[in-house]
């Protein structure tokens, strides 16, 4: 596979040459092949293969080397990495355990019934919250379901019916944690605030509003896109449960037995206490970081912008030049706070911190931070090379004279390919400006194109690097690279369908009036 992938890259740098692109955007083209392949193939290990550009773009002369290892240290790596000590304090104080008793006791102990359970709940809570940090939320609490099946269900070992009894939670797993990420992707498609790609839409689209355009209000967008969501949604969990067997044993884990398993946790102890308030404050913050918009012009104001301004006032620097906090501020100040508040267990002569940093040496998965930085770096270099805009440009002119609808399939289909190697933000921030001219070109209302692919942008589920949903899970250790990417693109396909499908008829309808 090494040798497939060296091959391969070869062959796309003599395409890239044949059609004349810059040296740089020629060997980015060859890089970008053999990453993909030994990311998907792994003859070395991801994290390995995701330091090539620190190694390979200065040589290339496609990036400088202060310029590639920035992207490793881009502020959402570390909203990862707080995220992920988070979790892990949940773990330390048992607080994974209690959640995931009450959800079992609420949802049933059907393994399909949990898949779903987990999917739309995940998938509602990522409407308001962006779809990395509703992922970091509930990933802890589906691996404790998992923990605590391992623990519970008889026969995991020493006998073939535990080995198939293994094989199945395997599998469970898997669509289990499959379904988290992918459900965080479909949920946050629905709302503006739901994942950064909306966010960026709407920034490009207002700035078209003030040259004449119609403004699309949140309400708008709602009405059109929580259907899709839903379809989309209901595709992952029958694609992830699909000949998904029921588990032996699970039937006994009822209600009696997750409120006896709760009873002997006992009440919850001081620390675990305080690591509760760090997880609220987690998702509040994280919640509230923009505004919500509501019915009739209302909406629920948010913390960044008056914090910005507050700072700024301090120190005498405009709001607008002011680098404004984020994601990644609030997960480090609460990490922070982990090393700082103590607590005690049960029989604990002393407390002890939250959190405590050989913990964090121990089992922080150090390589998906990799894998994220090395993601960054390549979204990175298709921009500056210019290899985004030649692939847009191919877009465009083999576009003309056809139909609308085979012109979004095409455009969906080219910025879901790019999405699933590039950042998904700078995916659609490189496909807008050159899809609202195309439009103008082809005489159709702008939105009916410019929307589908902010939405396809969302839509890489088949490679860890794709969306952060997607390498959060692939962290755990416990979903193998090519179940990603069978399921993955299966749902590559669905959503480029549906999205075609609705942009025929719900777009028209709600942003165009029919």
């Amino acid at each position: 596979m090494a040798l497939l992938g060296i091959a391969l890259a070869i062959a796309a740098w003599g395409l890239a040459r044949g059609a004349e692109l810059p040296p740089a955007a020629c060997h980015l083209a060859a890089t970008t092949v053999l990453m993909a392949v030994y990311w998907a193939t792994q003859p070395i290990p991801i994290a390995v293969t995701s330091l090539i550009p620190i190694a390979l773009y200065p040589l290339l002369g496609i990036a400088g080397a202060r310029q590639v290892c920035a992207a490793y240290g881009e502020s959402n790596v570390f909203l990862y990495l707080g995220g992920f000590v988070i979790a892990l304090g949940l773990e330390r104080w048992d607080l994974h355990r209690r959640i995931a008793l009450n959800i079992v006791s609420a949802i049933g102990t059907s393994t399909k019934r949990l898949v779903y359970g987990f999917a739309f709940a995940t998938a509602a809570l990522s409407m308001w919250i962006s779809n990395t940090a509703t992922t970091l939320l509930m990933l802890p609490i589906a691996l404790s379901l998992v923990q605590m099946l391992e623990e519970e269900l008889p026969g995991l070992a020493g006998s073939a019916r535990g080995e198939a009894l293994s094989g199945s939670l395997s599998r469970f797993t898997v669509a289990l944690l499959l379904a988290v990420a992918f459900g965080a992707t479909c949920g946050g498609l629905a709302t503006f605030v739901g994942t950064p790609t909306n966010t960026s839409f709407r920034g490009f689209w207002e700035r078209m509003v003030e040259a004449g355009a119609e403004p699309i209000s949140a309400g708008e967008w709602m009405l059109a896109f929580i259907p899709l969501s839903a379809a989309m949604l209901t595709g992952v969990c029958v694609m992830t449960t699909w000949r998904l067997r029921p588990l032996p044993g699970l039937d006994r884990l009822g209600r009696e037995f997750c409120r006896s398993r709760l009873a002997e946790l006992g009440p919850m102890s001081s620390g675990a206490r305080w690591m509760l308030a760090v997880f609220l404050a987690a998702a509040t913050l994280w919640m509230t970081r923009e505004p919500i918009a509501l019915s009739r012009g209302w909406e629920i104001p948010g913390w960044r912008a008056p914090l910005t301004e507050f700072i700024a006032r301090r120190t005498s620097i405009p709001p607008a030049s002011f680098p404004a906090v984020d994601d990644s501020t609030v997960a480090i100040l609460l990490v922070l706070a982990m090393f700082v508040l103590q607590g005690r267990r049960p029989g604990d002569a002393e407390p002890r911190p939250l959190m405590d940093w050989a913990t964090v040496q121990e089992r922080l998965p150090w390589g998906v931070l990799l894998l994220f930085g090395g993601g960054f770096a390549m979204a990175d270099a298709f921009r500056t090379t210019g290899l985004a805009d030649w692939l847009g440009g191919r877009m465009s002119s083999l576009s003309e004279g056809t139909p609308l609808w085979a012109m979004t399939a095409a455009v969906c289909s080219l910025v879901t390919l790019l999405s699933e190697f590039t950042s998904n933000v700078a995916t659609v921030n490189t496909a807008l400006p050159m899809l609202a001219p195309l439009a103008d070109g082809a005489d159709v209302d702008p939105r009916l194109l410019l929307i589908p692919a902010a939405i396809s942008a969302s839509f890489g589920f088949m490679l860890p690097v794709a969306t952060p949903p997607n390498a959060i899970v692939y962290g755990t250790g416990r979903v193998p690279v090519r179940q990603m990417m069978l399921y993955g693109f299966a749902l590559d396909v669905l959503g480029v369908v549906l999205i075609v499908l609705f942009s025929m008829t719900i777009l028209p309808a709600v942003f165009v009036g029919g």
